[in-house]
């Protein structure tokens, strides 16, 4: 959908804006130790988050916008193509590994269909791709190949049944359109059931309603070249098995950078500029790779899982002060140049902005290096909590483990 002004993803950034605000001030009330507001200001909150909601509802429909829901400041898209492309081809990435898998899967596959004259090696091919192009851990994998396997070769059996009996015209018809009917209702549900139809669906559409000879050795051709593609594809993933918590660090320090280009916008209370709003939109992004790394990372080997366990405090405490430095500076953006300059002042109040880039600094080049950060200086006031629990957390894992 394109985001032109006045469009329907436009309308919905806004109101997915005011929500975000809604957030930052909730936030920033309860950083502040404020007592919560009384019974009518929680009913005007609530009346609100309703009024948007239901207008998010109206927004997706093929109706005319109503007026006046794009104000005149929304947020940015995501990064563009360019940026999110140097990310998923940069060293350690996950994009990355996936798509060397899947092209060392393919050309293995390939060899080996040559090799021992397959007689259908794009089947092998197509298996191994199939099996590594969704980036799963290796036990979803290994579950996949084998539902994979077991489901063609069930599959196949119903398949030679179909071609024996030899459906022509409407009856053809039919029968494609129940296959089809089967894999749409249980490919999300059950992948091993659905892939028994799929098999089957493919073998009869590949005849094009024409009798097979020797369908016996039809089937049989394809259950060999599957069962090809599923070794090919085990056997090159431990060959390249993924590392997502080797990645924690350099994420972890990309939110470190992305809050220090945030501060000077942030201190002089200028947060709406549009060199302000990509920063911001650069800093909730480096959020969302953090924790997309973590996730990989706790569905990926033991070994890899404990890693990212013990690195979780500094993982939280990052995002929690990535977090708190969006939802002040969604705070500042209602407030019009003089007061937003007041109110900046006084949530960074206690250190200046090279204090804290120096802070920060010093933080994220202890994150790369595996080494307990020295003791920060002076620190603002909005962030100081966040970056002491940072600071604790990179701490306690740097130091050694206890003797047993």
């Amino acid at each position: 959908m394109d985001a032109r002004p006045g469009g329907r993803l436009t309308a919905l950034r806004a109101v997915n804006r005011r929500m975000h605000l809604l957030f930052g001030d909730a936030l920033s009330a309860g950083a502040a130790g404020e007592v919560p507001p009384d019974r009518v200001v929680q009913e005007r909150v609530v009346e609100e988050l309703r009024r948007l909601q239901s207008l998010a509802r109206s927004l997706t429909r093929r109706q005319a916008l109503p007026p006046g829901v794009v104000p005149g400041l929304v947020p940015l898209g995501r990064p563009g193509a360019g940026v999110v492309l140097r990310e998923a081809l940069a060293p350690g990435s996950m994009s990355r590994a996936v798509v060397l898998r899947v092209g060392v899967g393919a050309l293995v596959a390939g060899l080996l269909g040559a090799l021992f004259h397959l007689e259908r090696s794009y089947w092998a091919v197509a298996t191994a791709v199939l099996l590594l192009h969704q980036g799963f851990h290796w036990s979803r994998t290994l579950v996949r190949s084998i539902e994979r396997l077991l489901g063609t070769w069930v599959g196949l059996l119903l398949a030679a049944a179909v071609l024996l009996l030899h459906p022509q015209g409407l009856w053809l018809v039919a029968t494609v359109v129940v296959l089809q009917f089967v894999i749409e209702m249980s490919v999300l549900r059950n992948y091993a059931l659905a892939v028994v139809f799929i098999t089957c669906a493919a073998l009869v559409l590949a005849t094009g309603g024409h009798p097979v000879e020797a369908p016996g050795s039809y089937v049989l051709a394809r259950g060999v070249d599957t069962a090809v593609g599923c070794l090919v594809a085990l056997l090159v993933y431990r060959a390249m098995p993924s590392r997502p918590a080797a990645t924690l660090p350099a994420e972890l320090a990309g939110i470190l950078r992305g809050v220090s280009a945030v501060a000077p916008h942030l201190a002089r209370g200028e947060v709406a500029t549009p060199a302000a709003r990509a920063l911001r939109r650069d800093l909730q992004h480096a959020s969302f790779e953090l924790e997309g790394a973590y996730a990989s990372a706790i569905e990926a080997s033991p070994a890899e899982r404990r890693e990212a366990e013990r690195r979780w405090p500094a993982v939280a405490a990052a995002q929690q002060l990535a977090y708190r430095t969006l939802s002040a500076c969604w705070t500042l953006e209602p407030l019009d140049a003089g007061a937003a300059a007041v109110r900046a002042d006084e949530l960074m109040a206690g250190a200046s902005v090279p204090q804290l880039q120096a802070a920060l600094a010093g933080f994220a080049a202890a994150v790369v290096a595996g080494q307990a950060p020295s003791e920060p200086g002076p620190l603002p006031r909005l962030l100081e909590r966040e970056l002491r629990n940072l600071h604790e957390s990179l701490a306690r894992e740097a130091a050694p483990p206890a003797a047993g």
